[in-house]
């Protein structure tokens, strides 16, 4: 088991049995508000009972056993933690499969981090996430009723949609071409209008009410 440094917010935990790949996905997304506890290279490994771990990350690739059986393991060792299965296969099949075994959501491996860190935030709010191309079935309406995001500058919408789209605040920098300081700010100003702690809930509650 590969352990990682403590943070505040979405504690992630990676099943993959490629620990190079798990290992490097796992530095790809303890930034920010994300922090990765732990990889395993196995469902029903040990190091995933934990009551902190928010969100678990299954690799489809390399599973030693069924999705059927592995999500339900994970569920068993960390069942406060929600589920996304990553899988390089696109087949509704695989969706349907990872779903119906439990998962919360499903994400393409040809998707960028950003994708996968919105799945991430997603799902620890509590809000399944499936990639669109891969589900035939038409997005749920979403309630759009944005009480306190009518005071929202238009950058600061920029930011909160990015934040949504799970950038890091380097790269929403690099996208929105300011500097790093700004986006502190902006993200600081947001969290005070929106009247929430922090990004995560930030962006749960943009989510939640159609704001992004």
């Amino acid at each position: 088991m590969f352990t990682y440094r403590d943070s505040p917010e979405i504690r992630i935990a990676i099943v993959s049995e490629h620990r190079v790949f798990g290992e490097s996905l796992a530095y790809a997304l303890d930034v920010d508000d994300l922090s990765v506890d732990a990889v395993v290279r196995a469902p029903d490994d040990a190091g995933l009972r934990s009551a902190r771990t928010a969100v678990v990350i299954v690799d489809l690739e390399g599973l030693q056993m069924p999705i059927e059986e592995a999500v339900p393991h994970v569920r068993d060792l960390a069942p406060r933690a929600s589920i996304i299965v990553l899988s390089s296969r696109e087949h509704r099949d695989t969706l349907h499969r990872s779903i119906d075994s439990g998962a919360d959501g499903h994400v393409s491996k040809d998707k960028g981090l950003s994708d996968l860190r919105r799945a991430i935030y997603c799902v620890a709010g509590g809000v399944s996430y499936v990639d669109p191309r891969t589900d035939e079935r038409p997005p749920a309406p979403v309630k759009r009723h944005q009480p306190n995001s009518e005071r929202l500058s238009p950058r600061e919408r920029d930011v909160l949609r990015l934040l949504a789209q799970g950038y890091a605040n380097r790269e929403i920098a690099t996208e929105l071409n300011v500097a790093h300081k700004t986006v502190k700010n902006h993200v600081s100003s947001i969290l005070s209008k929106l009247q929430t702690t922090s990004r995560t809930q930030a962006v749960i509650h943009a989510l939640r009410r159609g704001i992004v």
